[in-house]
């Protein structure tokens, strides 16, 4: 192969990862899947392993968020990470040892998550990487909350969102917040918590990042939900309702719309049924797109 035609193919392998990654972000899941395949054989098709363990891991992040099996996305990880220790890209392994600790947190695996996390974190303090120490400690902090060591949890939140405040990292800062913010309704903390949703909604809105802003406005409802202020969470949940619908995210959909019945089931029936009747709709829609 010429070197023209090779740089040629780099860059068409770069359009289908970058292309992958954009449809993952709007929830085009078998578009984003279709193109992450496409970058994966091109690139092996022109030997180049740095692509190739890059579109594997990022494969990997799709079956990890769309929730397509974790099993299968800890395959696709540990293939990647073959791949980037084979030609010594420390970023990548960074990036693995990071995904592993968040896929087995979610498998419910938290002394496996917290070795990953913490090799992880040891990784990005040799390199002095700062803001990737930041994600370091969110994870740590994340993982704790999980086993339910709160004043942990704590402590490696506040680190995590200092860290990003000294390097002027705003999206550091909205996530660090946002996860520090579960943590603390966890933890029965409502009102620091819901100053925390309130300032990582203010940032995801900005950034319309519709994903995340939908995560913190359905979590602010559940606030208001247990401070029983139902005015104060119908209106919250409506709002991210109307973003996961923008995004097509069909399940986060269904959840909010089960929440709001829920809410009115027993001392208002007839708003139950309103929203018992847009979730049938739903679920139509559903069974159209998948026959």
């Amino acid at each position: 192969m010429s070197e023209k035609n090779f740089e040629d193919h780099k860059q068409e392998t770069k359009s289908f990862y970058d292309m992958g990654i954009e449809e993952h972000k709007k929830h085009n899941t078998e578009v984003a899947l279709d193109y992450m395949e496409k970058s994966i054989e091109l690139n092996k098709k022109i030997d180049s392993k740095s692509g190739l363990a890059w579109s594997i891991y990022y494969k990997g992040i799709i079956y990890h968020e769309r929730n397509l099996g974790l099993e299968k996305a800890i395959e696709f990880f540990q293939e990647a990470l073959d791949l980037f220790r084979e030609i010594d890209e420390k970023d990548g392994i960074g990036k693995i040892l990071y995904n592993f600790a968040w896929t087995y947190r979610d498998k419910g695996e938290y002394d496996k998550a917290m070795n990953f996390a913490k090799e992880h974190l040891e990784l990005r303090l040799h390199l002095g990487e700062k803001t990737q120490i930041g994600w370091g400690h969110l994870i740590i902090a994340w993982i704790y909350t999980s086993m339910k060591k709160f004043d942990f949890a704590k402590s490696e939140f506040l680190k995590s969102i200092e860290i990003f405040q000294e390097a002027k990292e705003e999206k550091g800062i909205a996530f660090a917040k946002r996860f520090y913010a579960m943590s603390l309704k966890e933890s029965n903390n409502i009102e620091e918590a819901l100053e925390n949703f309130q300032f990582s909604s203010k940032y995801f809105e900005n950034e319309q990042n519709l994903w995340q802003q939908a995560i913190c406005l359905a979590e602010i409802g559940e606030i208001f939900e247990k401070k029983e202020d139902i005015k104060k969470a119908d209106s919250y949940y409506n709002k991210a309702l109307s973003l996961v619908l923008e995004i097509n995210n069909v399940g986060a959909a269904s959840n909010i719309l089960n929440q709001l019945i829920s809410i009115y089931k027993s001392n208002n029936p007839k708003k139950a049924d309103y929203y018992q009747k847009q979730l049938s709709e739903l679920e139509k829609t559903k069974e159209k797109k998948s026959s």
